[in-house]
């Protein structure tokens, strides 16, 4: 590790971007990287130690998920961030449908995605927010597979659910501003 930390910016990026190619790269790997970034916040490391072992844990996840998971999840985690742009007011509807769009053109005529079953996984992602946000789901019990006692120790569970709900209210806004740009681009790229 110390090795890491004497290496220049680029030496540094090189490295991660020949490991994130690489077959190492692993579900279990990401697992690690995320369990030590705990261990260090857990043992009081140095801010700049704790951010940059945060920084790498999210690279690699970040890489080992478009390489693993299904184009129209990748494609719609994309349209997701265009989305969630608009609902969080960086930028207007008008312009986060202009990349949703450019986003599904690129998807459907380059990449093979198949409209039908981008639509599908959307649908199923809208329903399943609906249902979650019904439920009062946690995301921290739910995506870190977090008990109860340890979202205790990070955070007030109370504001950990008030955060969850908040996420999931914008992620709706996102779903819908996609369905939104899918109306005319569907019946444009239908011509």
């Amino acid at each position: 590790m110390n090795h890491a930390f004497t290496l220049s910016e680029r030496d540094a990026a090189t490295f991660v971007d020949a490991f994130c190619a690489s077959e190492r790269l692993t579900a279990a790997f990401c697992e690690d990287a995320f369990d030590a970034v705990y261990a260090a916040y857990a043992r009081r490391a140095p801010e700049d130690e704790l951010t940059t072992l945060l920084e790498l844990a999210k690279i690699f996840t970040t890489q080992y998920k478009m390489r693993a998971m299904p184009l129209e999840t990748r494609v719609l985690d994309e349209t997701l961030d265009a989305g969630r742009r608009c609902a969080a007011v960086d930028v207007d509807e008008a312009e986060a449908r202009a990349r949703i769009r450019d986003i599904l053109e690129r998807a459907f005529a380059i990449e093979g995605l198949k409209q039908r079953d981008y639509i599908i996984a959307l649908r199923e992602y809208r329903v399943k927010l609906e249902r979650d946000s019904r439920s009062g789901k946690s995301y921290a019990l739910e995506f870190l597979e977090a008990d109860e006692t340890l979202v205790a120790e990070l955070c007030d569970p109370d504001s950990e659910l008030r955060a969850s709900e908040a996420c999931r209210r914008e992620l709706i806004v996102a779903t819908d501003v996609i369905f939104r740009a899918l109306d005319g681009f569907l019946e444009v790229a239908a011509r």
